[in-house]
């Protein structure tokens, strides 16, 4: 091959410059080959228009220039004026720039005017190495390699040189590209399996507008991207069309058009625009997390933008962007293959509706929208396509519409990025369909949408399901099975069902009323709570099946509701099919209500094991329908536990096994029936009205209330109530409590009224109409209880017949007519051995006049009582006994009012004067009436001790107790005057003679709590005493001192035991004169009082209606006198003093009348009490001096005896009837007394002197506390 080399404006190499001048040269052999090529010196700088041309001659030989050193050419390097300035045909043709500091600037190849560089032959080849610069080609295929050649377009750097590089080409081999970009218009033509090679470049975008490429065989790539990429990039098609291959001349897919699978180093992404297509597959790395993007996010996607797949190259690596703008988008190929998922897949595009057909996802995460709230992109999930694991809804209006034939369309979770984002629809198929997890608890779903496919279909839930709202079936039923949470309102259409294995919130309704089906089955057993109400629109049915327990807390309505489990019903209503349905509990299974939980409808049990238990309801109702065992009698047992009222008819149809009432109060209109009983507990009630009938036996501890009939036996246990309300109890009764009859009631059953029962006639008068045994007690009050013909009535032993005499009346003889209860029998009655207690009772206002007779029990043709088995009862101060009637064998109480037995003669006396009143005193006979009221002794004694003045002498014993206590002052004074002259002589008081000087001035404090205890059956008191005293002495004589003293006392008593509430306060004022005389050594004390007590009297009155307090206050007087001579002895050191007295006391009590009470005020004549006795006594002192002070302690010991122990008796009337007047006998005191007790004297200087006392006092059932303060001064 020769090489010419043409030199422009000149003959040398110089001249290649415009200037002319060069300093450049080149050297070449035109021979054979290049023997020596040459070298161009460096660092030389060449310009001008046309620096170098090259053309090939016909050799074959390679032709090189050469460029090394620092040389720059500034202007065109390689320019052009034919149409094949530099053709390459052979061999190769290299340009070289040096490898540092070189550049060939400009431009190689033309400017667009149609000449280029052609490479043709076989064999040719154009190298540019270290080439930094711009490869420009024009329009007309400035580069073309044909027949299989190559073009390598070798860039200098290692992909970090600055730069930008316009590459116009289309599948070229482009090693070290930094930010290069294609221009619009150009191509490259690559034949044969040429690839375009794009390796370790940052930021690479290829654009360029080829519509075709040629054949690139079915293993190599379109684009292929291998090596470590430092900085990562992007690979942009804006408009292109990509194929991995050419069959026939049409675009296909298969093979891999973009192959990433050796990158390696930082992310890429790789853009394949709106305009683009890309055929084939896409296969990315395996260790870089590498994105593809599809589509542009504001741009319409060409039908077909991609078709093929994406091919992860690791499991959870690359990640694919699907965008859409607005039209239906349908990838054919799988991304991600099985075992090795993409990081994740997203599809957006505002209005886009993809469509997978038969394309599976497999992808750790595919999500459906961008999060941008005017997104509304749809997948559609088709054919039989599926999608690995978990599908995320990231707007409002995203949605996944699955009608995939896939038994598992989704393999993982479906969830929402925000609450309420996104639809899922999923149609189901005849084998059925599954999904996991649905929505979370942070974030639901907004809609799910549960179809059924050619009628035929179930979807089972299989994980925790959040959703706004879930709708089953919209146009063809479908059957839902939740094995986890079902959250969220759901609606059953077109006959759907629904069955909830774990738990559920929300409402679930149907969507056409009577149908859908709910079934609550809990895997495992166990129990389901209600999370919302279940029917607002009526559903078909409802059942808890399998043992499964439904706590149900809202409302509740299908047509037909079954427990094939255990409902607790705790709040809202149960309605079967708007009340004309049913409620089937199934064998042993139980429906429990509490609070206000209501059944709306009528319930069946299936066996002797169902049970349900009633609860209060709302509205007073617990069940409104019928209760009833579903096929046959006995089954089925109903507990009432708390209050309500029965809404239909129990146990009509097929009775019941039980009924028990539990608790609260049941109350029903409606006929109860119960194969085996009812059982009425301890507190609560069963009432039964109008004409309603309980069917089978009952057995009650609580009440039973019927004003129908009850036509079983009734057992009527202890503290048990029965209240017949003018109904029948036609089964029998057996009573150990208290059977109330109400007017117009009958017993048609056999009655038993045992030992501990009652049967009491209760608003009118009764019939029994069966055989009736008394062993207890019965009550007739003031009603007629007939004992019909062929009814006998036996009479027990030990049993009790009361009644009430509820008006005036009463017989002179024994006939009939008067008012009280008494038996009317047809048939002669059984009196067995024994005796028959009668129970009289004075009624409110009746006064039962002595001698007259009642009415008790009329005889029959032929029959005399026996009177000698009866007793009665004397009760209110009334003596009763049985009389019979000899003409007509009747039976008679007749009254005595006479002497009241087994009372106190002094309650009696008032009782009694009370009893037998006749006068006309309203306020009297209502006193009377009162008493006449009273049923026991005990309340007729307490009646009459109330009624009576003090009895046990307190008023008495208060004012002498104060006088007393007045008169101990002044003879401690006096003993104290005899220890002072004693100490002034130096002896010790036994001999003094001395004559006393001047006068002394005394006060003395002093005060005792007394108590008197129950004696000779009167009721004693308490009470304390306070007082002061004081007064003045002097010496009158050698031997003699006289004194003289005033005290104020208060007394303050209170009664007891029957007349506790009575209560007396006393004033006292005491006046005294006193004085002793001192021999040698004995002396002699005296004293005269004068006292006036006013006293202030309340007396308690209780007795039946009569409830009073009369008061009274007046005046007594107390005359006392009390003389004692002593003799001290001097016992080594101290002083023994034996004494002896006697006393004597006179208290006169004024006449007085009590006032504020009509009845039972009392007129009190005057009473005077008397006591004269002897006072035997001993003291015992010793003195201690310490300087000027002087310290005597003493004890003392004393025993009176009273000569007289006057009685405190009364006589009284009553204020309201003067003429009715009583005396009473008050308590004899006891005639012994002793004392005890000590005392400390303090003297100062001769002239001060403080001292106390402190004694006890006691007699039969009587205690004193006594203390005395004392200062003195002498002056």
């Amino acid at each position: 091959m020769s090489v010419k080399a043409r030199l422009w404006a000149g003959a040398s190499l110089v001249a290649m410059l415009a200037s002319g001048a060069a300093n450049a040269q080149v050297y070449y052999d035109s021979g054979a080959g290049y023997a020596d090529q040459g070298a161009a010196p460096g660092a030389q700088s060449y310009s001008g228009t046309k620096v170098l041309e090259i053309n090939t001659g016909s050799g074959t030989a390679p032709t090189t220039a050469v460029y090394d050193g620092n040389a720059t050419f500034g202007g065109q390097v390689l320019s052009a004026s034919g149409a094949a300035a530099l053709a390459v045909t052979g061999g190769t043709t290299t340009v070289t720039i040096g490898a540092t500091g070189s550049q060939l600037g400009g431009v190689i190849g033309n400017d667009s005017t149609g000449a280029g560089i052609t490479v043709s032959g076989s064999t040719a080849n154009l190298s540019l190495t270290n080439y930094r610069g711009q490869i420009y080609a024009g329009s007309s295929n400035a580069v073309a390699v044909n027949s299989g050649g190559t073009v390598a377009i070798t860039l200098g750097g290692a992909g970090t040189t600055a730069g930008d590089y316009n590459v116009d080409a289309k599948n070229a081999f482009i090693t070290y590209f930094d930010d290069a970009n294609t221009g619009a218009n150009s191509a490259i033509y690559v034949n044969g399996a040429t690839q375009f090679d794009l390796t370790a470049n940052k930021g690479a975008q290829v654009r360029a507008e080829t519509k075709t490429v040629g054949n690139l065989g079915t293993s190599a790539g379109a684009i292929v991207v291998t090596g470590a990429i430092t900085n990562g990039g992007t690979i942009t098609l804006g408009d292109n069309t990509l194929l991995a291959r050419t069959v026939s001349g049409a675009a296909q897919s298969g093979g891999i058009a973009i192959d990433m699978s050796g990158h390696t180093g930082g992310a890429m992404t790789v853009d394949i625009q709106s305009g683009s297509q890309v055929y084939g597959a896409i296969k990315l790395s395996s260790s870089v997390n590498d994105t593809v993007k599809i589509g542009a996010a504001a741009g319409a996607l060409k039908t077909s933008t991609f078709d093929g797949s994406v091919v992860a190259g690791g499991s959870g690596v690359g990640n694919v962007v699907f965008y859409g703008g607005g039209a239906t988008a349908a990838p054919t190929g799988n991304l991600g293959q099985s075992g090795t998922n993409l990081n994740s897949v997203q599809l957006t595009g505002d209005g886009t509706n993809w469509t997978t057909n038969n394309s599976k996802i497999y992808a750790n995460t595919l999500t459906i929208g961008n999060g941008s709230a005017s997104d509304t992109t749809t997948l559609n999930l088709s054919g039989s396509s599926t999608i690995s694991n978990a599908v995320s809804l990231s707007n409002q209006n995203a949605a996944l519409v699955i009608t995939s034939s896939s038994a598992t369309p989704v393999g993982g979770a479906i969830t929402a990025t925000n609450s309420g984002y996104g639809t899922v629809t999923m149609t189901a198929i005849a084998g059925g369909n599954s999904l996991n997890a649905i929505g979370d608890a942070t974030n639901s779903i907004g809609t799910l949408i549960l179809k059924g496919a050619g009628g035929a279909g179930n979807v089972t839930l299989s994980g925790d399901t959040y959703a706004n709202t879930i709708t089953l079936s919209q146009t063809t039923a479908v059957s839902v099975v939740a094995s986890g949470k079902l959250v969220g309102a759901v609606t059953l259409n077109n006959g759907s069902t629904l069955t909830i294995k774990d738990s559920y919130t929300g409402t679930i309704t149907s969507g056409s009323a009577g149908t859908g089906t709910v079934t609550f089955d809990k895997t495992g057993g166990g129990t389901i709570t209600s999370g919302g109400a279940i029917g607002s629109t009526r559903l078909s049915s409802v059942v808890v099946a399998n043992g499964t327990t439904l706590s149900l807390g809202h409302d509740l309505a299908a047509t037909g509701i079954s427990a094939n489990g255990t409902i607790n019903q705790t709040a809202g209503t149960m309605t079967a099919n708007a009340g004309s349905g049913t409620v089937a509990i199934a064998a042993a299974q139980t429906l429990t209500q509490s609070g206000s939980a209501k059944i709306i409808g009528n319930v069946t049990l299936a066996d002797a094991d169902s049970k349900l238990t009633l609860g209060t309801g709302s509205g007073g109702n617990a069940v409104v329908g019928t209760i009833n065992g579903a096929t046959a009698s006995g089954q089925g047992d109903l507990v009432f536990n708390g209050s309500t009222a029965v809404g239909g008819i129990i146990g009509g149809t097929n009775p019941l096994d039980t009924i028990k009432v539990q608790s609260g109060t049941v109350t029903s209109a409606y006929n109860i029936s119960s194969a085996n009983g009812t059982t009425i507990d301890s507190g609560t009630t069963l009432s039964m009205s109008g004409t309603s009938v309980l069917a089978g036996a009952v057995s009650n501890s609580g009440t039973f209330t019927t004003t129908g009939t009850a036509n079983g036996l009734v057992t009527n246990n202890s503290g048990g109530i029965v209240n017949v309300n003018a109904g029948t109890l036609s089964g029998g009764l057996a009573n150990t409590g208290t059977v109330n009859l109400y007017s117009g009631s009958t017993l048609s059953g056999t009655t038993t009224n045992n030992a501990a029962g009652t049967i009491n006639l209760l608003t009118g008068n009764s019939t029994v109409s069966a055989n009736i045994t008394n062993n207890g007690t019965l009550d007739l009050s003031q009603y007629k209880l007939t004992v019909n013909t062929g009814s006998a009535l036996t009479l027990g032993d030990g049993s009790t017949i009361k009644t009430t005499i509820a008006a005036n009346g009463g017989t002179s003889t024994a006939t009939a007519g008067s008012s009280l209860g008494y038996l009317s029998l047809a048939d002669a009655p059984t009196q067995n051995a024994g005796t028959v207690t009668i129970t009289p009772t004075k009624g409110s206002g009746v006064t039962i006049q002595t001698n007259t007779y009642y009415l008790l029990a009329d005889a029959p043709d032929g029959y005399t009582w026996d009177t000698s088995k009866f007793s009665a009862s004397n009760t209110g101060g009334i003596t009763w006994t049985l009389v019979k009637d000899d003409a007509t064998g009747n039976l008679y109480l007749k009254a005595a009012t006479a002497t009241t037995e087994g009372l106190s003669s002094n309650a009696g006396a008032a009782v009694n004067v009370v009893n037998n009143y006749t006068g006309s005193s309203t306020a009297m006979t209502s006193l009377a009436n009162a008493i006449q009221g009273l049923t026991t002794t005990a309340e007729s004694e307490k009646a009459g001790q109330q009624l009576a003045p003090s009895l046990n002498g307190a008023a008495i014993q208060g004012a002498t107790n104060a006088g007393t206590q007045v008169s101990n002052v002044l003879f401690a004074r006096l003993d104290d005057n005899r220890t002072a002259v004693a100490s002034r002589s130096g002896g010790t008081g036994i001999a003094s003679g001395e004559v006393r000087r001047g006068a002394e001035a005394w006060v003395q404090a002093f005060g005792s709590a007394f108590d008197q205890g129950q004696r000779q059956g009167v009721d004693g008191y308490d009470g304390t005493t306070i007082g002061l005293a004081g007064g003045v002495e002097a010496g009158v004589a050698r031997n003699v001192t006289v004194g003289a003293s005033f005290a104020y006392a208060s007394t303050d008593l209170s009664d007891k035991g029957n007349r506790s509430g009575n209560s007396t306060d006393i004033d006292s004022y005491v006046g005294s004169l006193y004085g002793t005389y001192q021999g040698s050594p004995w002396f002699v004390d005296v004293s005269a009082s004068y006292g006036r007590h006013n006293n202030h009297t309340t007396r308690v009155v209780s007795i039946g209606a009569v409830n009073e307090r009369p008061t009274a206050d007046y005046w007594s007087t107390q005359y006392s006198a009390k003389v004692v001579a002593g003799y001290p002895i001097n016992v080594k050191g101290a002083v023994v003093t034996p004494s002896l007295g006697v006393i004597g006391t006179i208290l006169s009590t004024e006449a007085y009348s009590e006032s504020g009470a009509a009845s039972t005020a009392l007129n009190v004549d005057e009473q005077s009490y008397y006591q004269y006795g002897s006072v035997l006594g001993l003291k015992v002192a010793h003195d201690f001096t310490d300087g000027r002070s002087k310290y005597t302690p003493e004890l003392r010991a004393s025993w009176t005896h009273d000569f007289r122990a006057s009685t405190m008796n009364s006589n009284s009337s009553f204020s309201a009837d003067n003429s009715v007047r009583f005396g009473t006998t008050g308590l004899e005191p006891d005639r012994n007394a002793y004392q005890v007790g000590g005392g400390l004297s303090y003297v100062y200087d001769e002239i001060y002197t403080v001292s106390g006392r402190y004694s006890y006092d006691w007699r039969e059932a009587y205690g004193s506390h006594t203390g005395q303060l004392e200062a003195r001064i002498k002056f």
